[in-house]
């Protein structure tokens, strides 16, 4: 269990604010944290990793104090062993992928650096530096380099916000790959519905430093009209993007984009009402 009650006073464009955060999560649960911009979002994951304190409050991991107001608890960023992974993948430029890996597992993980280059897929380019790699393979270095101290808890702060729609949904496979085979315990902040659909438990939405909201998916994309299995949609727009075939779906207040067949993409008109599966591949199915 992770617990966190902590409170911090923060600055945004509309002025100071407070965040007053009372949560709880499971070890090996996936949650993502959405809202608008100024909520406190990145702050929230930078003083769960020790990088930001708070006012006041505490922090706890599966009852391991890693932060203390009142009992003068502050355990370093080093010591809470958490992964990091954002929108700037952070990498050594001057070092090739394989040293920048070994530099950040330390030698008491550099055991563990060939399975998540298997993991990970990488084994292809580990003697080039990163500025020779496409942004999808740099993402996919850095996960692994997050992941290569075997932290209790990954943090993610818009990691894929950077990528186009095709190197996001590869991302999201590894991300998803290195989740469910290390049982991590995820928190990511991220605007981009599918990938809450695709990759959490548990969202939550922040507003002005509070927990708006907290649930499933299905709290935050079903309405009571849908059945177990779908969600009802609105086809906003058609398109065609190297060579996939696309719908913009709204989702009660949510937009968001999936691939379909031919056979779908002809068949369907805009404005007409649709169903769509909720699962990882977030499956599409028209209602005539």
């Amino acid at each position: 269990m992770v617990r966190l009650n902590i409170k911090r006073e923060l600055h945004a464009s509309s002025g100071p604010f407070q965040l007053v955060i009372d949560l709880s999560f499971e070890k090996g649960s996936f949650t993502s944290i959405t809202g608008p911009s100024g909520s406190g979002k990145t702050s929230l994951l930078r003083m769960i990793s020790g990088l930001m304190r708070p006012d006041d409050g505490s922090i706890l991991y599966d009852g391991e104090v890693w932060f203390d107001k009142h009992d003068r608890i502050d355990v370093s960023t080093k010591k809470r062993k958490v992964g990091f992974l954002f929108q700037d993948y952070a990498l050594f430029p001057n070092m090739t992928v394989l040293q920048n890996l070994k530099y950040a597992a330390g030698k008491e993980n550099e055991e563990f650096i060939d399975e998540l280059v298997e993991v990970m897929d990488i084994e292809g380019f580990l003697e080039k530096n990163p500025n020779l790699l496409s942004g999808g393979q740099q993402q996919r270095v850095a996960l692994a380099r997050a992941l290569v101290r075997k932290p209790k808890l990954l943090l993610l702060d818009e990691p894929l916000s950077a990528l186009d729609a095709y190197n996001r949904e590869k991302i999201q496979f590894y991300l998803k790959k290195a989740y469910k085979k290390y049982n991590l315990t995820v928190l990511m902040v991220t605007h981009n519905a599918p990938e809450i659909i695709r990759l959490s438990d548990v969202v939550i939405k922040l507003e002005n430093g509070k927990i708006a909201k907290q649930g499933t998916i299905r709290d935050f994309f079903y309405k009571a009209e849908d059945n177990n299995n779908y969600l009802n949609a609105e086809v906003i727009k058609k398109h065609i993007t190297d060579k996939q075939y696309c719908l913009t779906l709204l989702i009660g207040d949510q937009i968001i984009e999936v691939k379909v067949s031919d056979t779908e993409f002809q068949n369907v008109e805009e404005a007409a009402k649709v169903k769509i599966q909720v699962n990882e591949k977030l499956e599409f199915k028209t209602v005539y």
